[in-house]
This record gives structure tokens, sequence and C-alpha cells, in this order.
């Protein structure tokens, strides 16, 4: 008999999982990136550091952030309290919920789907209800492996 870690289910969550963490990572990349070619540092010695400014416009710099990088360190923020979860639950549900492998494969695409849309709809300021719609199918499709865990131990 195949140990759970040999499945096809412990593999799709391995798959799905290590994308969602990748997608998040690569928000932090953005952020770096954004912040070089903004020149919009977090610190008064990386403006230093830099040479860009002089001391007013330095005072200046520190006190007004650039909006899209904010925009773009709220998203991210935001993956960082919705993915970490997302990949526990994840665990969970393959280790307790013994769910099909369809079951798996549509929980774990929809929540790296619904993560991807909501950083797209964070990053280019879409109208609401986007991102909300986006962060709640995330939402929903953890909590449904969630309950699912639960119901399998209880």
């Amino acid at each position: 008999m195949a140990s759970v870690f040999e499945t096809p289910q412990f593999e799709a969550f391995v798959k799905y999982g290590a994308l969602s963490l990748a997608k998040m990572l690569n928000m932090s990349l953005l952020t770096g990136v954004v912040r070089m070619a903004k020149g919009s540092f977090a610190n008064k010695e990386d403006y230093i550091s830099s040479g860009r400014l002089s001391p007013d416009e330095l005072k200046a710099k520190l006190a007004t952030p650039d909006p899209f990088l904010e925009r773009i360190r709220r998203c991210h923020l935001n993956d960082m309290e919705n993915i970490p979860p997302f990949i526990l639950t994840g665990l969970f549900f393959v280790l307790a919920a013994n769910p099909t492998l369809d079951s798996c494969n549509w929980h774990f695409r929809i929540f790296l789907a619904s993560r991807i849309l909501h950083s797209i709809c964070y990053i280019l300021a879409l109208p609401q209800p986007s991102r909300l719609l986006c962060f709640t199918v995330g939402f929903v499709t953890t909590c449904s492996m969630l309950l699912r865990a639960i119901a399998a131990v209880w």
C-alpha cells in the first residue's frame, strides 16, 4: 500500500502549493524591482546609499511613499495572510479527508487562480467588487478544505 505522500492527491498539493508560494515570492521581487525603478525606498539609509536625493528631497520622499509601490506591498501582505493558511489547510485536507484527485485539483486550481486574479485586480486598481470576489473565492475554497479535513477526523 502506497503512503499518502506517494498519491496523486499529494502530488497535486505539492504542485499547487509550490506555485502559490512562487506567486507570493514573486510579489517580493516585484516590490524590489518597482522600488529600484521608482527610487522609492523604505529606509533613509537606502536613499543615502543611492545618492539620488538632496537632504530636502530625502525628507519629502520619506514622508510620502509611492502609491503604486504601496499598492504592490499591500497585495503582497494579502498573499502572506492567505497563502500560508492555504498551504497548511491543503496539507490537512490531503492527509485527513482522503479527497479524490478531482476534488484536490479543483480546490487547488481555484485557489491559485483566485490569488493570481486578486493580484491583478489589486495592482491594476480594478474597480470593486473585483478584488473582493477574488479574495472570497480563495477564502471559501480554503474553508471548504478545512471543513472537510475537520469532518474527517471529528
